[in-house]
């Protein structure tokens, strides 16, 4: 490795900081630029393809926020440190990120993996007060190794092929979750029967609680059943939960271990995120666990939730947080056929092809997870070397 050199990550990009227009001018919103922040990619994902949030060219000349070019890199720097990401297109971005381009030292691609292998380092780098924050001299203090440009294209061409094949079950998997959203609407709402009744949310699935074993006794965590918050619904089929529990700790909390298959909504806080469980997992108490009554599947129960999504927001109620109680769900309503009709049947059959694919590719993304996580460190470090 004589021929990999040492720089300071300040030395190998340049750092542009962002901002954010006057939410108080409604002409500076609302215009065809994506403006990222770190709600936009605080995920597992490389790439950010669009925002929440979009901007005017108004917006953008009377802030300090700037264009960031497709490519190029943004990182959370407050708040949530070092979520990381490249954009597929040109965006702005807000203040609580910084934008990252590589100079002539390196390539944003290499830069990329490099900075996710430092990412621990600058999360421990990081200062502030109430907020943990990445400042520009955090980059002057972590150093790390380039080999040379043609080895840097290399190690980034290896991982890249294993990200772009995450990157494509991803983009398939939402594909096959928008066609079944929408047979669901053709079936369910364009084509309804005049003679289906109108049911609440409520009369149609069983809504199920969860719980949190005390966090002082140590024997309750770190075992192998997967304990469900609202962090993890990050997509459609979650597989596995940052945090785990024991059996003691299911035998001693108010949550059941729900099945595969089962739907999860959070239900506090941050309200109405939705996920299906791909494994046994027990859940907190800032969800709901729902299964479908009847004939009805939950994969149609999922359908249904994220169909009326919207309007459970609308009508969710709390002092300081707002919160989907039960009651929540009575509100809620649309015309159904009755749950023993074999028409959820008939529906299940052709729904479950999109469904068992979306799981399948679901299972597949984490294994390429896996080996780049593997490879990651390894090519950074020059333990394993590419030919060149």
């Amino acid at each position: 490795m004589t021929e990999w050199r040492e720089y300071r990550l300040s030395d190998i990009m340049d750092i542009i900081s962002g901002g954010t227009p006057k939410t108080s001018v409604p002409e500076y919103w609302s215009g065809n630029i994506p403006w990222l922040s770190v709600a936009d990619f605080n995920n597992v994902n490389r790439y950010v393809y669009d925002t929440e949030k979009h901007i005017s060219e108004l917006g953008l000349k009377n802030s300090s926020t700037k264009i960031l070019k497709k490519g190029q890199l943004i990182i959370s720097a407050r708040g949530t440190v070092g979520a990381l990401a490249q954009l597929k297109r040109d965006m702005a971005f807000n203040q609580s990120c910084y934008g990252l381009n590589a100079n002539s030292l390196t390539t944003n691609d290499f830069l990329f993996y490099l900075l996710k292998y430092c990412i621990a380092e600058l999360k421990q780098q990081s200062s502030g007060g109430v907020f943990d924050t990445i400042i520009r001299e955090t980059f002057d203090n972590i150093s790390v190794f380039l080999p040379p440009l043609p080895e840097q294209k290399a190690i980034a061409d290896v991982l890249s092929s294993l990200d772009d094949k995450i990157d494509l079950l991803t983009r398939q998997n939402k594909t096959l979750e928008d066609l079944a959203q929408a047979y669901f609407r053709k079936w369910f709402i364009e084509d309804a029967n005049d003679e289906w009744e109108e049911k609440s949310l409520y009369e149609v699935v069983d809504i199920l609680s969860g719980g949190t074993p005390s966090t002082k006794v140590a024997e309750y965590w770190g075992g192998n059943i997967p304990w469900f918050t609202p962090k993890d619904a990050s997509n459609l089929i979650c597989m596995d939960t940052e945090k785990h529990i024991t059996q003691e700790g299911l035998e001693n909390c108010n949550s059941r271990l729900y099945s595969a298959g089962t739907v999860f909504i959070s239900a506090r806080g941050t309200v109405g995120k939705l996920a299906i469980c791909g494994v046994p997992m027990a859940i907190n108490q800032s969800c709901y666990a729902l299964v479908g009554k009847g004939k009805m599947s939950n994969f149609i129960v999922y359908l249904i939730l994220s169909y009326v999504l919207d309007e459970l927001l609308l009508n969710a109620t709390g002092a300081v947080f707002d919160a989907i109680t039960t009651d929540t769900f009575k509100v809620i309503k649309l015309p159904l056929p009755p749950l023993n009709d074999e028409f959820y049947y008939r529906v299940k059959d052709i729904l479950s092809t999109y469904y068992e694919k979306i799981v399948l590719n679901t299972r597949q993304i984490i294994l390429l997870q896996k080996l780049r996580d593997i490879l990651l460190p390894k090519l950074i470090n020059g333990e394993i070397r590419i030919r060149m």
